[in-house]
């Protein structure tokens, strides 16, 4: 029954630091760029079956309507500051 209450508190504290985390994520991307701060992406597995992902989003808003779908360089000029680089790199 020990084991049961640690697992569940040691749960609970990396729950709230990851909505911590999150939170502030969310509120430095709200502050840094006008749009929303989470955006939909329609991805496809192996084996064709297609799935949505959501991301945080770490270039600016709409950027693909004027080029289209093109790769992330360095120093990509639609990444909009250091903290979304450095989220770019984790994904």
């Amino acid at each position: 029954m020990k084991k049961r209450i640690f697992d569940i508190a040691i749960s609970i504290f990396i729950i709230i630091a990851t909505l911590l985390i999150m939170l502030i994520i969310s509120v430095l991307i709200k502050l840094d760029s006008k749009g929303k701060v989470i955006y939909k992406q329609k991805r496809i597995t192996k084996q064709g079956k297609e799935f949505v992902k959501y991301k945080f989003r770490t270039m600016v808003e709409d950027v693909e309507k004027e080029t289209g779908p093109i790769l992330a360089i360095k120093n990509d000029a639609r990444i909009t500051r250091e903290l979304v680089k450095y989220l770019e790199k984790q994904d």
